[in-house]
């Protein structure tokens, strides 16, 4: 009996370093929203900046490349409003900055904190201007899991003092656009 007891006890401790390496091979989801946010955002700044893409924007390449990454909802309304865009050279009838910093420039450096909210991941991207971080986030990208990985699904703002996202300032300038009979459809 002393030598069963010893031998479970034995094969028990042998089980732990195996346990321990599936633990940390599987990150939570915190862990994992925030390698998606942070792979994301340093890829995305340094397309845009050094526009290593051939000429195309990063922006361009989520929607056209990489719409994995967003939700159908986000993708379909940035879809419209790049098409509207693109029918009115010259005039602006969509977004006039970037969805995903929100703001026309970007920024020298970014530092993002994650946090998770029910099933949802919140991604405050704090901006730094000439080498200073602001008091409050610039942005907070908000993400959806899906399966394995994670999908934007907004980018929440304040503006002129007052909370406002992405989807909402879309669904707007759409509604402007539907009523402006010398916007191209």
């Amino acid at each position: 009996m002393r030598i069963l007891r010893r031998a479970i006890l034995l094969w028990t401790i042998s089980l732990l370093p195996v346990s321990a390496a599936r633990a940390q091979r599987a990150p939570g989801p915190l862990q994992s929203c925030g390698e998606f946010v942070q792979h994301f955002y340093v890829w995305y700044h340094s397309t845009e900046k050094f526009r290593t893409t051939k000429g195309l924007t990063a922006e361009e390449i989520v929607l056209d490349k990489r719409a994995a990454l967003l939700t159908d909802e986000l993708h379909k309304a940035l879809s419209a409003d790049r098409s509207a865009e693109r029918k009115s050279p010259g005039e602006i009838v969509g977004l006039d900055f970037d969805p995903y910093f929100g703001v026309q420039d970007l920024p020298v450096k970014f530092e993002i904190k994650v946090t998770l909210d029910d099933q949802r991941c919140n991604a405050s991207v704090y901006e730094y201007w000439d080498r200073k971080k602001g008091a409050n986030p610039d942005v907070v990208a908000e993400l959806v899991p899906t399966g394995t990985t994670w999908q934007f699904a907004n980018f929440h703002y304040v503006h002129n003092g007052k909370p406002t996202n992405v989807l909402k300032i879309l669904n707007e300038l759409k509604a402007d656009r539907d009523k402006d009979p010398s916007v191209k459809k």
